[in-house]
């Protein structure tokens, strides 16, 4: 076959259908030299941009010489160019369109056995009061409060169960009574086994229901049904509940190199298929029902065959993994496009970029079906984070819970870690709780699980939360805080078996101890004193969620003024820093007048009132915190990072050196003056 050679020349336009959906036309000409002939190509197709296909194609050459394997190459390599140019969507968008399409199912009445992990459709109502009548509290003998002390025969005994039935408690009698057990009508209140005194007053006497009052709520709707849930549920005798259904899933896996994880020898070319083992596990593990659809080869009448079955089963959720990238054997997406609704097909993230998500409308019978159909990426790593990020959530809102997003917090980073640029990377790390967080108090701390190759599924063992990385392409330094979602439990959060011993130390219910370095010689222990300004606090009337308030306009915020008159020196520093990073989330910021200064060795800091506002200022001001406290104790060994011992600094004057170049006639300054990378 003669050498071609391409040389293309394209254009694209953008209009409304009769439908008002977006389409691009475009046409793309091709001057073709093969052997001695020269043709002109015409390739015209248009794409709805709604449902993200090809509509319809054209092709045409004005010389017929031109072979017909061409032809077909030629064809395939402008449809890929064109496909290959779709634009990815930010992860945010990505997630917003799946938690959009995924309705909640509707509800089905289980037993209590097959209620937990599952969301309340309805609420649940006390059919009768708890205890139904007066219980004890404590081990002790029910008595006549106006008694008063003295010696009483005991004239019953009513421990738990049905004791003490038919017996009144009389002016100078008392009854033995256990915990739990009824009161015996007449008494009014109940002194201790090991106690003298008298501990429960008339006006305080254990009543019937007093835990729960017949028709209270006991549970509302869209609550999530744990292990305390369902002895409640028992505990009002409710044995059947209404919950919102959990998603059925069929999972299939597709490609020619897998085998079954059963394979106890491989051949060349063959990898066994961990996919949908992970899937599935990680699928079950949200309490769904599993379709398991086994290995499909990249034979688009087979994945064809496999899925239409599929639809077969009654399935909410369809996840696929393989076949949605650009290769000429990824059969799945074309296979979505040609039954469906695709949303998108390409996310900015990595691992996971080639993720495919599709909407699938059947008809089954009367019965009118919908389907969320997720393309995950081949490779295991890719395939496992997809899963958290959308299915899961996915997962959660079609089961009816209200916040179905994965938890969030904040970590710092253990050792510096290097960015990827124009993708967001979501890197597998673990993530503990330390007691020194590497800036001199506990916090999470993210160590990263090492090579993060997305076929490299050992980057997941272990692994309990993604870093959400923003794509700057530059290194991260160990200790800088960072995004983190949670998809495990934390590690490093156990019970303390002496609570004295912790290196967080409890010194009033206002005040801590705070270590700043385990090596510091001096001064390595600070005491932080916090003070909530708030009417509302004060009275008892609302709880304490804050620390500092009061520093905006209204005439009740004094907070600033009653701080200025105790400084003696004032850090505008400090509150430039706050400011900025408020500035940040909220404009109204810069209504606040908060303070900041030191009065002895003591820094005083007026912090915003709202939670997550103290929340922010702190990691703003933490990574100096250290530093200033040092220097208010008048330890001047702390630094700055490019400070040069007087020994090796330049002997030459520098205001010297700066007189000469402000009169210097050159338009450049001297090099020697560049002391810093702006150069």
């Amino acid at each position: 076959m003669n050498e071609s050679r391409y040389e293309p020349n394209a254009r694209t336009q953008t209009r409304s259908n009769e439908h008002g959906e977006q389409e691009l036309n475009n046409t793309a000409r091709t001057r073709i030299v093969c052997g001695s002939a020269i043709a002109t190509l015409e390739f015209v197709y248009t794409s709805n941009l709604t449902i993200n296909s090809i509509k319809s194609a054209t092709l045409e050459f004005s010389v017929k010489s031109i072979p017909s394997v061409v032809q077909t190459e030629i064809l395939g390599r402008l449809k890929h160019n064109r496909e290959s140019e779709v634009e990815m969507i930010a992860v945010e968008e990505a997630l917003a369109i799946v938690l959009d399409a995924s309705k909640r199912l509707p509800p089905v009445t289980v037993g209590l056995q097959d209620a937990l992990g599952k969301v309340l459709a309805e609420d649940i109502r006390a059919p009768d009061p708890l205890p139904p009548y007066p219980a004890s509290i404590k081990d002790g003998y029910a008595v006549i409060a106006a008694d008063g002390p003295g010696e009483y025969p005991v004239i019953t005994e009513s421990r738990a169960g049905n004791d003490g039935l038919g017996v009144t408690v009389t002016p100078g009698t008392v009854a033995y009574v256990t915990t739990g057990g009824p009161i015996p009508d007449g008494a009014d209140a109940v002194v201790q086994v090991e106690d003298t005194e008298l501990v429960e007053s008339a006006s305080s006497e254990p009543k019937r229901g007093c835990d729960i009052r017949k028709d209270d709520v006991v549970l509302k709707v869209e609550e999530l049904l744990r292990a305390a849930e369902i002895g409640l549920l028992a505990t009002v005798g409710v044995l059947t509940v209404k919950v919102y259904s959990t998603p059925t899933i069929a999972v299939l896996s597709t490609g020619d190199e897998l085998v079954e994880s059963t394979c106890k020898s491989l051949n060349r070319g063959q990898i066994r298929d961990s996919n949908r083992a992970m899937i599935v596990a990680a699928a079950t593990h949200h309490k769904c029902k599993i379709v398991d659809l086994g290995i499909a080869r990249d034979d688009e009448d087979e994945i064809r065959e496999v899925l239409d079955k599929a639809f077969t089963a009654d399935i909410d959720i369809l996840l696929t993994s393989g076949g949605v990238s650009m290769g000429d054997r990824d059969f799945v997406k074309p296979y979505l496009q040609n039954r469906g609704r695709v949303y998108f097909d390409k996310v900015t993230m990595r691992p996971g970029k080639p993720l495919t998500f599709a909407e699938i409308i059947y008809k089954s019978g009367e019965k009118v079906k919908k389907v969320l159909a997720f393309g995950l990426p081949g490779n295991p790593v890719s395939c496992l984070v997809c899963f958290n990020l959308f299915v899961i959530p996915s997962i959660r809102n079609l089961s009816g819970w209200t916040k179905p997003h994965l938890p969030r917090v904040h970590a710092y980073l253990k050792h510096s870690i290097k960015t990827v640029p124009a993708l967001k990377e979501f890197h597998r790390a673990i993530i503990k709780w330390e007691d020194d967080a590497g800036l001199g108090f506990p916090g999470f701390v993210a160590e990263s699980t090492g090579h993060q190759l997305s076929s490299r599924l050992l980057s997941m063992k272990s692994a309990n939360a993604l870093l959400e990385l923003q794509h700057s392409g530059r290194e991260l330094p160990s200790g800088t805080p960072v995004s983190v979602i949670l998809i495990s439990d934390i590690i490093g959060i156990a019970p303390v078996d002496d609570l004295t011993s912790s290196k967080v130390d409890i010194v009033t219910q206002s005040t801590m101890l705070m270590k700043v370095s385990a090596d510091s010689p001096a001064f390595s222990t600070y005491k932080v004193a916090i003070l909530t300004v708030s009417d509302t606090i004060a009275s008892g009337a609302g709880p304490d969620r804050r620390s500092g308030g009061d520093t905006g306009f209204s005439p009740r915020d004094v907070t600033p003024e009653a701080t200025k008159a105790v400084i003696e020196k004032e850090t505008p520093g400090l509150q430039h820093v706050m400011m900025h990073e408020s500035l940040k989330v909220t404009q109204f910021a810069m209504l606040s007048r908060a303070a900041a200064g030191i009065r002895g060795s003591t820094l005083i800091i007026n912090m915003p009132g709202n939670p997550n506002a103290v929340g922010e200022c702190l990691e703003a001001l933490l990574p100096a915190l250290k530093h200033a406290l040092k220097q208010i104790k008048g330890d001047k060994r702390e630094k700055h990072p490019r400070h040069v011992p007087h020994a090796q600094a330049d002997p030459k004057d520098e205001w010297e050196r700066f007189y000469q170049a402000a009169h210097n006639d050159a338009k450049e300054p001297p090099s020697s003056l560049h002391t810093c990378d702006c150069k």
